[in-house]
């Protein structure tokens, strides 16, 4: 890939966070012990990235050093800010959601609630030029710019069949009335 983050060293994949709100106010009060064990790899809280945060099994989450929320729902969003930007003791907190979630969540970020946000694909490819890389929003922004080419090409070829075929209609029609 074109990043070289290891998971497990730089990050950590806690998994999946069932119980909508209650399950994100879980998590603040308690996290080690809402999610983090993993089948394959057991207690992911001894990880490397991990096992520094969690020194107490009753810590919270203002011993992270940021979170990160990734959502496309604005409900999600609006609760992860109301459920856990308090307990984050001034930390920062980061979102990157879709453009349909940023009408709902644009005034956490406005109030300060929210350190930071991307939003949509535009925010994704204009990080990716800031950083310098080739990665996954510039691949999905230049399929999308060929998806619309592509449709605009089928309606001018459509909208041009069919201006043929009714000027070649009339005159056909011209040419048996004056025989």
């Amino acid at each position: 890939g074109i990043y070289s983050y290891q998971q497990g060293v730089q990050y950590e994949m806690l998994g999946y966070l069932p119980g909508g709100l209650s399950g994100i106010k879980a998590f603040v009060d308690q996290p080690a012990k809402t999610v983090g064990v993993d089948f394959l790899r057991g207690n992911l809280w001894d990880s490397l990235v991990l096992k520094d945060v969690m020194t107490d099994s009753q810590a919270g989450l203002s011993n992270f050093a940021t979170v990160m929320v990734v959502t496309e729902n604005p409900d999600t969003g609006r609760g992860w800010v109301e459920q856990a930007q308090p307990a984050l003791k001034g930390k920062p907190m980061l979102m990157v959601i879709s453009a349909q979630a940023e009408p709902m969540l644009r005034p956490y970020y406005d109030s300060g609630q929210v350190q930071g946000l991307l939003t949509g694909m535009e925010s994704g490819l204009e990080y990716e030029t800031t950083r310098g890389v080739y990665g996954q929003a510039r691949e999905y922004w230049d399929l999308l710019n060929a998806g619309v080419l592509l449709s605009i090409t089928i309606i001018l070829f459509g909208g041009l069949v069919s201006f043929i075929l009714g000027f070649r209609k009339r005159q056909m029609e011209v040419e048996q009335g004056e025989v």
